[in-house]
């Protein structure tokens, strides 16, 4: 039941009370008496009870989680796992920034160059000074004094204009060293390990890929280290209970809250503000798993205060009134109420224990004997069901034609994805390649292999020059500068062989193939293994040119089932069903979520992935199926038939009443509607009564009741 203002909830109630006191004494019909009294208007006697409320609300089983994100922009260099991989502490997971290594060495030569050259300006300054000074301190013996003046301004000018011309150099030097070190810091985590055992539950990074500052790009779930989560509550509302506990399947279990730190709230408020609450217990069995479900019971409890039944206060004006039974006759008296459960609210003022209060008979009337029910303690379990999940795996790449022609055969299915094997064939096709083109291919080969020549023979040459003069230098600090060039040049011109190589190779490749297939069929094979998307655009006589997109290759190890899941109903770690029909045939699979609501730093956009359990399953269900899970289950619970359940209403406006609420709501808007059940029941004095209730979940014919009814209750149906 949703918390609500129960003032005005009151006054709709004793309005109702009053325009039936009004007919006290006039005979109404009424169910027939379970322990039929002398007068069938209800008299409650005042007296001192505990005052006790329970709100339910669904929770479930959630893993701490480990983020990563870089601290500024770079890249993905090498990746190591996969979305649902189960990973060691210490597990490589990936390299960051390919390009790192090579901008540090260079950068190690270039300061290396730099200081280097500056240190042999320096040797050069201060063999220049030690000359000026040897001059000034020769005219200062020969009793000179007007040139050692001279002498000495000369020495003050030279080490000026040095450190003038210089300054640039210095700063260089000094920001290169600062450069440097930041590269050092950022190369000690280029490598990502894993700072514990847990699953890879978000993953958004790719080989290639750029990741920008501040940005998520992979959670591990700690499967070891749980807490227990519900939607969010402040801490006020939290600190509001005197109890809070959670039901997984049978048993009660007492947690303890884990309020947000003032950074942690502020930047969730900068997120878009919190939704979750989190909570932990120390007596939580070894079988509880993330993903499982677990019902929040939140209770207030007052103890020892004066209670009514709400149903006795009559509100008007503002103020609050009961009516006191005394000697046959009524007494309205106006009263002060503190908080109030589901049925029964505190009076702080007004009335003494033992005084009985009078609540108006039953409300209802009734032709005949109505039919009634009990509540009883058994097993409740929701299911619930998800259409339109949709399975993908991981992308690969893509598969270009090379030969151009027509196409004459296909050799595998061309209408859903089909896995194949290296070297597999998939089609055939008649190669439509004239001369002109053999001859074309041939040149591009024969150019490339002159400009590459062309460019290798002048990097030869300069390495070759550079190595001459290094012999000839003498001095010792240039001759390192000189051997730091001779290295840049090398490398340079090594990764040049390296990627004009590959290009001739993949060229001489072409123009062999070209003369091989012209006027044949030629077969293409699979290059690995994989799962090849639809060829559906594909039909025998459809003309392709070279380097044509046929379709997508999916890796084969990695399927995932993506369902929308705007109302956050699945969690990480959850078990479901995958169901398909195919061919007119059903075939389900157990699948687990692994990226849903919830997991701090993924762009989670009310899509949910889920993986299958049984891979193989994959290629044998249709493209779109059905989730089916449990959205709840407890045992040993109080049920009550959902025919015995009414529902009413109320308009609330915010902040009314605020005072006599016992579970505020903070409503933002001006006015709200809430819903609530209730039920009649007979009371003790054999009278049908309205009696509000707490339905935690209520599925076909069965509700789960949390507060308001007891087994011993006898329930009217309508």
């Amino acid at each position: 039941m949703k918390g609500y203002k129960k003032g005005i909830r009151m006054g709709l109630c004793f309005a109702l009370a009053l325009s039936l006191l009004a007919c006290g004494k006039k005979d109404a019909e009424v169910p027939e008496l379970l322990e039929p009294v002398e007068n069938r208007d209800a008299i409650h006697t005042v007296t001192r009870e505990d005052l006790k409320s329970v709100t339910y609300k669904e929770g479930w089983v959630s893993p701490e989680y480990v983020t990563f994100e870089p601290s500024f922009t770079t890249s993905v260099s090498e990746l190591e796992v996969k979305l649902g991989d189960k990973v060691s502490e210490g597990q490589e997971l990936l390299r960051l920034n390919a390009e790192l290594q090579e901008q540090m060495e260079t950068l190690q030569r270039e300061l290396k160059a730099q200081e280097r050259a500056y240190e042999l300006l320096q040797k050069q300054q201060e063999e220049q000074l030690d000359a000026l000074k040897q001059q000034k301190k020769m005219f200062q013996d020969m009793g000179d004094n007007y040139n050692a003046k001279l002498t000495d301004i000369s020495i003050r000018q030279s080490e000026y204009e040095f450190s003038f011309r210089n300054a640039d150099t210095q700063r260089q030097i000094e920001e290169m060293k600062e450069t440097l070190a930041d590269c050092e810091e950022e190369a000690k985590r280029s490598v990502v390990t894993a700072p514990c055992d847990g699953t890879v539950s978000y993953l958004s990074a790719e080989e290639g890929q750029q990741i920008d500052a501040g940005i998520v790009y992979l959670v591990l779930a700690k499967d070891d280290a749980l807490h227990l989560v519900c939607e969010y509550l402040s801490e006020n509302t939290v600190d509001s209970y005197q109890q809070i506990q959670v039901q997984i399947g049978a048993e009660l279990y007492d947690v303890e809250h884990l309020p947000y730190t003032e950074e942690e709230l502020y930047e969730l408020e900068e997120a878009g503000g919190p939704t979750e609450s989190n909570f932990r217990s120390d007596s939580l069995p070894d079988s509880v798993q993330a993903g499982d479900y677990v019902a929040f019971l939140f209770t207030k409890v007052k103890e020892n205060v004066l209670t009514v039944p709400t149903e006795a206060i009559e509100s008007e004006n503002g103020r609050n009134y009961v009516n006191i039974y005394k000697n046959g006759n009524l007494e309205r008296r106006e009263v002060e109420l503190g908080q109030s459960s589901l049925n029964r609210t505190e009076i702080t003022e007004g009335i003494q224990e033992q005084e009985q209060v009078f609540v108006a008979k039953n409300r209802e009337s009734y032709s005949a004997k109505p039919e009634t029910v009990q509540a009883q303690r058994g097993d409740f379990v929701r299911e619930y069901k998800m259409t339109g999940a949709e399975r993908h795996a991981a992308w690969l790449g893509v598969l270009e034609n090379k030969v151009p022609g027509t196409i004459k055969e296909l050799l595998i299915q061309n209408v859903s994805e089909v896995c194949v094997e290296e070297g597999q064939a998939l089609y055939v096709i008649t190669a439509d390649i004239s001369d002109v083109d053999v001859a074309q291919a041939q040149l591009d080969l024969k150019n490339a292999q002159k400009e590459y020549d062309k460019q290798t023979a002048q990097y030869e040459e300069q390495i070759k020059n550079q190595k001459a003069l290094i012999k000839e230098i003498t001095d010792k600090t240039e001759k390192e500068l000189a051997q730091s060039d001779l290295e840049a040049m090398q490398q340079e011109y090594d990764q040049y062989v390296e990627e004009g190589t590959e290009n001739l190779k993949t060229l001489a490749e072409r123009a062999e193939n070209f003369a091989e297939w012209q006027g044949k069929d030629v077969t293409v094979y699979a290059e690995q293994d994989c799962v090849v998307e639809s060829f559906s655009s594909l039909r025998v006589g459809s003309e392709l040119a070279e380097n044509d997109f046929i379709c997508n290759l999916l890796d084969d190890n990695t399927f995932t089932i993506r369902v929308n899941d705007p109302e956050g109903q699945l969690h990480y770690g959850q078990k479901l069903i995958y169901q398909s029909t195919k061919n007119g045939e059903s075939i389900s699979s157990e699948a687990t979520v692994l990226f849903a609501e919830g997991v701090p730093g993924g762009n989670w956009s009310g899509e949910t992935v889920i993986a299958l359990d049984d891979p193989e399953m994959y290629l044998q269900a249709n493209n779109t199926g059905t989730l089916l899970f449990q959205r709840c289950e407890v045992s040993n619970v109080l049920l009550l038939s959902t025919k015995a359940l009414r529902t009413a209403s109320v308009s609330v406006e915010s902040g009314e009443n605020a005072d006599n609420v016992w579970d505020a709501s903070d409503a933002d808007e001006p006015q709200q509607v809430f819903s609530y059940y209730y039920v009649w029941v007979y009371d003790e004095n054999g009278v049908a009564v309205r009696r509000e209730v707490e339905v935690g979940e209520s599925y076909y014919e069965n509700a789960w009741i949390i507060d308001g009814l007891s087994e011993d209750d006898v329930v009217i149906k309508p």
